[in-house]
């Protein structure tokens, strides 16, 4: 389910130090900032990752200068991992290119299931 190897390596690197975090919630918005290695580097100079937490309120200071779809993706993370339901809206997700529309959807399996969607070989998940 991860875009590449390199997502893959980003999101367990930086799950593998967090501590006491919410499995779906932290575990979704890591996903959607760790796909894209632009969107990673903006993250860590914002301040989101922690060492041993996420700081969601710091995702905030990367939408206003994010593209529309971007924008979209970040908020549907942001709805999903902080339940802030006012800044989801799933018909948005319709103007996202198939990548970016993949995240969004690994994003919301996370939220739903967990991240044994994450790790290959578990059979009854999807």
């Amino acid at each position: 389910m991860f875009l590449s190897e390199e997502h893959a390596a980003r999101f367990w690197g930086v799950w593998s130090r967090l501590v006491r975090c919410h499995e779906q919630s932290s575990g979704s918005l890591l996903y959607v900032l760790t796909a894209f290695a632009d969107v990673w580097r903006e993250a860590q100079a914002v301040g989101v990752d922690q060492g041993c937490f996420l700081d969601w309120k710091a995702v905030g200071q990367m939408l206003p200068g994010a593209s529309r779809g971007r924008r979209v993706l970040l908020n549907w993370a942001l709805g999903l991992s902080v339940m802030a339901e006012e800044r989801m809206r799933p018909d948005e997700l319709m103007i996202l290119d198939r990548e970016h529309f993949r995240v969004a959807v690994g994003a919301l399996l996370i939220r739903r299931y967990g991240l044994r969607v994450l790790r290959s070989g578990e059979e009854g998940v999807l």
